[in-house]
């Protein structure tokens, strides 16, 4: 992940085809895991980088692996098209 810079380990966090049915635990400690060794950001916080991570997603790419993120997403945009 860009945001945590040098230090930040992809192969740490989990690989499941269903995203949705990775459990929470799993993915917290997964980029607590992934950004232990990262030095401008530090270690994952829930509170410190959500947003920050939020930013970077791109949503096409989330709409593709997440069915609920996929109603959500077209939920709020045909809302905000109303």
């Amino acid at each position: 992940m860009a945001i945590f810079g040098q230090g930040f380990n992809r192969n740490a966090l989990p690989r499941r085809p269903e995203v949705e049915a990775i459990p929470k635990k799993d993915l917290l400690d997964g980029l607590k895991n992934a950004t232990r060794q990262c030095r401008s950001k530090g270690a994952y916080s829930k509170g410190g980088h959500s947003f920050s991570i939020l930013k970077e997603v791109d949503p096409a790419r989330v709409m593709k692996v997440s069915p609920r993120a996929h109603s959500l997403i077209n939920a709020l945009l045909a809302e905000a098209e109303a």
